[in-house]
């Protein structure tokens, strides 16, 4: 998969870094387990991502939606916004556009080594399911959950970011 590159001087951070589209399988038919392990999946992830990645971390966040949940055993088909974070968005919208184009935005970029993480952010990405359901399976050995991810891009026109996050129930 060939990703478009980001230029080495940024003068804006994306809004959307990336999607993950993916899948969590759990050999269990009790909602509150599979209720459980999904909040374990949202948490080891975000754990994962910050230990491989604590520059990005500190400017993105994992915003986690469920777009769907199959019966049988429980698979739940997921949606991951990799998405700057609310507090940095309404720090560089108060510091003006003007000067965030004069450079604040890559002064911080270039401190924090951000557009060489972002340029490899589909391989740091690609490096989380597994040390996440290794976790997962240690906590629940009871429903042996499996995780894939599905897809890893940028984001484009079948992406609908929602304000709100949707809540399914089984």
């Amino acid at each position: 998969m060939e990703l478009k590159a980001i230029p080495t001087t940024l003068t804006e951070l994306p809004d959307v870094l990336r999607v993950i589209e993916g899948t969590l399988n759990l050999d269990t038919q009790e909602d509150s387990t599979a209720l459980s392990v999904l909040a374990g999946l949202k948490y080891y992830l975000s754990l994962e991502f910050a230990r491989q990645q604590p520059a990005l971390a500190l400017l993105y966040d994992l915003d986690f939606q469920v777009t769907g949940v199959r019966p049988g055993s429980r698979h739940i088909d997921f949606k991951i916004w990799v998405r700057l974070k609310k507090r940095v968005r309404t720090a560089l919208v108060a510091v003006g556009k003007e000067i965030k184009k004069a450079g604040v935005v890559a002064c911080i970029a270039t401190a924090l080594a951000i557009p060489g993480a972002i340029n490899e952010t589909e391989k740091l990405l690609q490096r989380l399911p597994e040390p996440t359901q290794q976790r997962l399976q240690l906590d629940v050995p009871q429903c042996s959950p499996s995780l894939t991810f599905n897809e890893i891009r940028v984001p484009d026109e079948r992406d609908v970011f929602p304000s709100e996050p949707k809540h399914f129930e089984f």
